[in-house]
């Protein structure tokens, strides 16, 4: 029993030095400054230390090469979390403000609501605005998941509606630069700063169409009083979460899962032709909502 723990414990042992080298390499390759001939010869140097310190754990000998890498990773891993986000840099023009806003009583006054008119990707409309809601007027919580990389990943946005038609959409996104290329895999080494964007519904879900994303609305079983907690404070829902509302019946389960998934797909009534009211209008026509 001993030779097997012993056993397990190198096997394990050597699994982490591995994955933590993987990591630890593409991290110097999206963190650190410099040219690629710098980061090229730090993944070299601690590869090496990585490759002693595998041969010391087989041979069971020289473990000082094994203290020599943790140290490394340990450094490596205190100069990651020492880099920290920043908000002056020459932002792309759709993620260059952050919605902020104040509460008054029953006033939501908000900045920076992105409202552009996209023709494509690259060519669009700007427009950035102040706008003002009343708080005991709110009437319903929606969640949009919009799918650009198949059936199990979805971006999130929820959306807030108004007795007046108008609807107020949240969306958290990555923060690139002018002329910066996104790569989903660069983010998870900070390489994109997160910004909260706050925006016409027109505007959000017309960018997803340019991007021939596919669009689901679902709507949700959620008091006033309980949408309006969630807008001041701003939690948003995240993940794959249909079958989730389903299962808790946050969306309406008097017809089928399957079907409610076919009707929440919006994507094909996206106009943006429309006014702001005949926008949310329209697009949620034949969507199910909860009772």
């Amino acid at each position: 029993m001993r030779r097997i723990l012993k056993i397990a414990g190198t096997g394990a042992l050597v699994v982490f030095i591995f994955l933590s080298a993987v990591w630890a390499n593409l991290a110097i390759a999206y963190q650190l400054p410099g040219s690629s001939a710098v980061r090229i010869g730090a993944c070299l140097v601690l590869n090496l230390i990585a490759l002693a310190a595998l041969v010391a754990i087989v041979r069971r000998r020289h473990w000082r090469a094994v203290l020599v890498y943790a140290a490394a990773y340990a450094l490596l891993l205190a100069w990651s979390g020492s880099i920290s986000a920043s908000n002056d840099k020459n932002w792309a023009a759709d993620v260059v403000h952050g919605i902020t806003g104040t509460v008054d009583g029953d006033r939501l006054s908000v900045r920076n609501v992105r409202n552009f008119s996209w023709r494509t990707e690259l060519d669009y409309s700007e427009r950035w605005e102040q706008r003002t809601y009343d708080l005991s007027k709110l009437r319903s919580l929606d969640l949009f998941l919009v799918y650009w990389m198949g059936p199990s990943i979805a971006h999130t946005i929820m959306s807030f509606g108004f007795d007046d038609g108008r609807y107020l959409d949240f969306s958290i996104e990555l923060r690139r630069t002018q002329n910066g290329q996104y790569s989903a895999l660069a983010g998870f080494f900070k390489t994109h700063e997160l910004v909260f964007i706050g925006g016409d519904e027109r505007d959000l879900m017309t960018l997803r169409t340019v991007r021939n994303e596919q669009i689901l609305l679902y709507r949700l079983r959620t008091p006033p009083e309980r949408a309006r907690a969630l807008l001041d404070w701003r939690i948003i829902l995240t993940g794959h979460l249909p079958d989730y509302l389903y299962e808790h019946a946050a969306v309406d389960t008097r017809i089928p899962l399957e079907e409610l998934r076919e009707r929440a797909d919006v994507t094909g009534r996206v106009d943006e032709r429309l006014s702001e009211v005949e926008f949310s209008s329209r697009i949620r026509e034949g969507v199910p909502a909860p009772r």
